[in-house]
């Protein structure tokens, strides 16, 4: 009988992929909605508000990739994939934010959109219209953290709560600056709502850069998979020197980081007939020592037998036997 090597979905693998996909569909008409109204009211700032959902649409876009290719066979219940392709949204983050900001400079400075003033009513219709959707994108913030196959607590997601918290912020930024411009209408200064739909386009514009431009250095040596620090590798080289009696030879140790996780692999040499249960008390013994310097490791420990050399003709002859009495 054959082994069956595809890996089938389950049910709710497959809800929770359509529920992101719905999620993203509901974001592009908040986006199309936010642009057309600012393209009818004159509002820079909107338009900007708009467009920054595209970001938001990728970061799901990523996500639902990720979680569809996160089992791969045969190791169904191995992660794969989430903080490579956290680390390529970040890129992408930033070209969307330069084109944004693009576009910004294009409606602000070359077409000249903003020129003529918003009356009291329509200003009213944005300020209900950008609440409504802060209320939607909080209730779709909600739906997608809690119909992901695994809890985020559990999920090495770095920029979940960030990218959503930031789109909430932009938002509340244009509700208050929207509410600002009501006060400047019944002050008899709406003169100055024009420089205030640019200021705020401006702002808006310039804060999209603050994730990828404080990430992108981290984003890049996870894909270039670059390994810890100097210091971090030292600190585990320690544990591994304290425990010298309790292997024959040191091999190899890497540590590379993986989100907000740190990957630890020790290679050493054991006696050719020690024990897989003496091999998992040796790993455990490393796991819980570097996890006292850096709790959040994950330690794997790789075993090579021995060449019997010290204790060919006696296996009592053997240096670690005789430390470990």
């Amino acid at each position: 009988m054959g082994i069956n090597t595809n890996f089938e979905f389950t049910t709710s693998k497959k809800n929770t992929l359509r529920r992101i996909i719905l999620t993203v569909g509901i974001l592009f008409l908040i986006c199309i909605s936010n642009i057309c109204v600012g393209v009818f009211s004159q509002q820079v700032s909107l338009i900007v508000l708009g467009l920054s959902l595209s970001i938001t649409i990728a970061y799901c876009l990523t996500i639902f990739f990720a979680e569809s290719n996160k089992n791969q066979y045969p190791d169904y219940l191995f992660q794969y994939g989430y903080t490579k392709f956290e680390s390529l949204f970040i890129l992408v983050h930033f070209f969307l934010s330069l084109i944004i900001a693009l576009i910004t400079i294009h409606l602000k400075i070359i077409s000249n959109i903003s020129t003529s003033l918003i009356k009291i009513d329509k200003l009213l219709f944005l300020l209900g219209f950008v609440f409504l959707s802060s209320i939607i994108i909080i209730f779709l913030k909600k739906v997608f953290d809690r119909n992901l196959s695994f809890s985020t607590k559990n999920r090495e997601l770095i920029y979940n709560f960030i990218v959503w918290k930031n789109t909430l912020i932009m938002f509340f930024v244009s509700f208050m600056f929207i509410s600002i411009a009501i006060l400047f209408y019944q002050a008899d200064k709406a003169e100055f709502l024009i420089y205030l739909d640019k200021v705020l386009a401006g702002i808006l514009s310039l804060y999209l850069f603050l994730i990828p431009i404080s990430n992108i250095k981290f984003a890049i040596d996870i894909l270039i998979d670059k390994p810890a620090s100097d210091e971090i590798q030292f600190n585990i080289l320690s544990v591994v020197v304290d425990n010298i009696k309790n292997y024959c030879e040191f091999r190899r140790l890497q540590v590379r980081s993986a989100g907000r996780l740190l990957l630890v692999e020790i290679e050493v040499v054991l006696p050719y007939d020690f024990t897989i249960e003496q091999k998992y008390e040796l790993e455990k013994r490393f796991d819980m020592q570097i996890k006292d310097i850096y709790s959040n490791s994950i330690t794997r420990l790789y075993v090579i037998p021995c060449n019997k050399d010290c204790s060919e003709n006696n296996p009592l002859d053997c240096p670690i036997r005789k430390l470990n009495k």
